[in-house]
């Protein structure tokens, strides 16, 4: 199984046991895309429409996972689409998980900008029956605002982890620096 798949699994084992997806539904090609898609699985009747909504667009960690998402829902009979802001801030995504829930979405895979700037819409999303799973990172403090959260990684692990790697590499002497996707970025 290549990375890509196997980084996608469990979030859409969630999806399947949540939405119920169906993997032997006859696909069919779907509609025109809009300005801000960036790419969907062909639709399939009563398919599950789900949204992954990355922190940005073009960052080709998030295409690993949208791409492996897609390989998922071609098994699993669901329809994908990816669509996000081309800036990772805070409140970018919000406009992008209202336009996917009045496009018919009925789950939402999200990595958050933000732990708490997008609870609002996400209530609202939710409130509507659309399921929300937190991917890459959580809405920390906040995880009532979503369905399910799906992490490959203990994160209060994992940082100590890299800086004993890093450390090991430098000798435990010098300088490095840490780059983020943004400041407010729940990882």
């Amino acid at each position: 199984m290549n990375r890509r798949l196997f980084l996608s699994f469990f979030p859409l084992a969630a999806l399947a046991a949540l939405t119920g997806c169906k993997p032997d539904e006859p696909a069919k090609p779907s509609g025109g895309a809009d300005a801000v898609q960036v790419t969907s699985t062909p639709a399939v009747a009563g398919a599950v429409k789900i949204s992954f909504i990355p922190k940005n667009t073009g960052n080709p960690y998030f295409d690993g996972i949208a791409d492996g998402m897609k390989e998922a829902c071609k098994e699993l009979g669901c329809e994908v689409n990816v669509t996000g802001p081309a800036q990772a801030e805070p409140t970018a995504q919000i406009s992008f998980i209202k336009d996917e829930v009045q496009r018919g979405a009925k789950v939402i895979v999200l990595a958050a900008n933000s732990p708490d700037a997008l609870n609002a819409t996400l209530d609202e999303a939710r409130a509507k029956g659309v399921k929300i799973v937190t991917v890459d990172s959580d809405l920390t403090g906040n995880e009532g605002h979503r369905d399910v959260g799906v992490f490959a990684t203990d994160f209060s692990k994992f940082g100590e982890f890299l800086l004993d790697l890093i450390g090991a590499q430098i000798g435990y002497e010098g300088k490095f620096a840490i780059l983020s996707a943004t400041t407010d970025a729940p990882n």
